[in-house]
C-alpha cells in the first residue's frame, strides 16, 4: 500500500496545484457576486492548503509532472485575491497599484524574490486586514488556517521565513558591495 501511495503521490500534487486554478475562478465569482468576505476567507484558506499541501507531497515523494504550473497557480491565486479586494472595495486600487509596481521593480532590478515574497504577504495581509475589519468570524477562520499550515509544517515555515530574511539583507546590502 506505501508504494501504492509514493508512486502515484505526485498526481495528487498536481491535482492540487491544478485545483488553485479553480479557486481563483471561484473566488472571481465570488467578488463579482458580491459575497461576504466570510465565504471569500473559505476559498482563500482552500487555495492556501492546496499551496502546503502540494509544496509538502512534492518534497516528500519527488518533483511532479506540473510542478512548472505551482508558481503560475500561486501567482495567480494571488492575483484574484488582489482583484477581490479592490472589486469589492475593501482597498483601493491606487494603493494595490503602487505596492505591486514596487515590489515588481525591485525584484526585477534586484534579481531577488524577497520583494516578491513581500508582495505576496502583503496581499494576504490585506486580506486578514479585512477579515479582521469586515467580519471576525472570517477571521477567526483564517487565524485558525494560519495556525494549522504552521504547526503541520513548522520547518517549512521557519525555513520560509530564515530564506525571507536572508534575501530581504542581501536585497538592502547589495548597493553596498
Amino acid at each position: 500500500m506505501k508504494g501504492l501511495i509514493s508512486e502515484n503521490a505526485h498526481y495528487l500534487a498536481d491535482f492540487l496545484t491544478l485545483s488553485r486554478f479553480f479557486i481563483v475562478l471561484m473566488l472571481l465569482y465570488y467578488a463579482i457576486q458580491g459575497f461576504s468576505i466570510r465565504a471569500a476567507s473559505i476559498i482563500v484558506i482552500t487555495g492556501w492548503f492546496t499551496d502546503v499541501f502540494d509544496g509538502m507531497i512534492a518534497r516528500k515523494y519527488g518533483n511532479t509532472s506540473l510542478g512548472f504550473l505551482d508558481l503560475p497557480a500561486d501567482l495567480t491565486f494571488v492575483s484574484a485575491i488582489i482583484f477581490y479586494l479592490v472589486y469589492t472595495r475593501l482597498f483601493p486600487l491606487k494603493w494595490v497599484a503602487g505596492i505591486t509596481l514596487l515590489l515588481l521593480s525591485l525584484a526585477l532590478a534586484f534579481k531577488n524574490e524577497a520583494p516578491m515574497n513581500f508582495w505576496m504577504g502583503v496581499v494576504y495581509g490585506g486580506f486578514i486586514y479585512s477579515a479582521v475589519r469586515k467580519d471576525s468570524h472570517a477571521f477567526v477562520l483564517l487565524l485558525i488556517a494560519i495556525i494549522t499550515i504552521i504547526v503541520l509544517n513548522p520547518s517549512r515555515a521557519f525555513d520560509k521565513v530564515v530564506k525571507f530574511l536572508k534575501n530581504s539583507s542581501r536585497l538592502f546590502s547589495s548597493g553596498d558591495s
